[in-house]
């Protein structure tokens, strides 16, 4: 659409990887925290602070056996960098890891079900960090259905913090993503790719998250 001159440029927010393209051209695309390619510039929130303050919450709660519940990290998206946050903050607790990953043929809703119940059955945990809030929203529903209290026998966290989640499901702990601002910046970035093609700007731009705590921790 692109080459086609039917759009002026293109703000990726999909998992749009192993595409050669993205390597190839040199038109205005701007990336919503995704690694494209590397004259795609990225922009998110801060993944790794995220990471860091969703486990340290936990850890101000109460919590000592944190686990995560992660994506594979197979790619090399700056959402991986919630995995790093996670463990770092661990070691200046002397914690142990307790990381569950979830691969993309695991993407089904029957699999992720039965797998998460597992976990929450056999898993010496007691909290979990959910790097999105559709998976947290998941565990929640799950332990209802096992009559698991939440958080006095599990503290949960999830990630993003979108308006949708805020006001169907205002229970959880999660991370908030700043939305607008991150919106605004993306459109500011891609004009001015359009506007000056050759002027040169930043790899990735990265906006502070925070916990928005509620009745799940």
């Amino acid at each position: 659409m692109l080459a086609a001159n039917k759009v002026d440029g293109i703000i990726a927010g999909a998992h749009n990887l192993g595409i050669k393209e993205y390597e190839q051209v040199d038109l205005p695309i701007v990336s919503f925290d995704r690694a494209l390619a590397d004259s795609i510039p990225i922009v998110g929130g801060d993944n790794y602070q995220g990471g860091y303050l969703a486990t340290e919450y936990l850890f101000s709660q109460g919590a000592k056996k944190i686990g995560i519940i992660t994506g594979s990290n197979a790619s090399d998206s700056p959402t991986n960098n919630r995995l790093h946050g996670y463990r770092d903050f661990l070691k200046t607790k002397n914690l142990t890891e307790h990381v569950y990953r979830f691969e993309s043929f695991e993407h089904s809703l029957a699999l992720k079900t039965m797998r998460l119940k597992r976990i929450l059955e056999e898993e010496d945990v007691d909290s979990l960090f959910c790097t999105d809030d559709l998976t947290a929203i998941l565990v929640y529903n799950l332990c209802q259905e096992m009559q698991r209290d939440i958080p006095k026998e599990l503290k949960l966290i999830g990630y993003d913090g979108t308006r949708f989640i805020q006001n169907y499901f205002p229970q959880l702990t999660t991370i908030g993503q700043p939305i607008d601002e991150l919106a605004e910046l993306l459109v500011e970035l891609l004009i001015q790719r359009i506007t000056y093609p050759d002027k040169q700007l930043e790899s990735a731009y990265k906006l502070p998250v925070k916990v928005l705590p509620s009745q799940t921790t």
